[in-house]
């Protein structure tokens, strides 16, 4: 009956190695702390597209416009967001987050 302990031991060791493994995959998680609430990452690419000129379409009561992409008008949404917002679809638009978001209220 030496074999049971044996057993034991190799899934003990196999199951150390494999949560050893999980916990080292975090290297390159970062926070961006209190202060700053999140910028994009190293390189934002090779400089202005085409913005694709103005678009026709309107953005619904509430949304405030920003600059026409690909021919879409967009409608940015940004602030705190304290109850259901439903973003209609019209044809033309495109909605944007603008800056930091905020869904909902931490009554913590």
């Amino acid at each position: 009956m030496r074999l049971l302990p044996t057993i034991r031991t190799i899934l003990l060791a196999g199951g150390a190695a494999f949560a050893l493994a999980a916990c080292t995959q975090g290297d390159e998680i970062k926070s961006p702390g209190p202060s700053d609430p999140g910028t994009g990452p190293g390189n934002p690419g090779g400089g202005p597209g085409d913005p694709g000129g103005p678009g026709d379409a309107e953005c619904p009561t509430g949304f405030v416009e920003g600059t026409s992409v690909g021919g879409l008008t967009v409608c940015n949404v940004g602030g705190n967001i304290l109850s259901n917002l439903t973003l209609p679809y019209v044809d033309g638009v495109a909605y944007r987050l603008n800056g930091r978001v905020n869904v909902g209220e931490d009554r913590g």
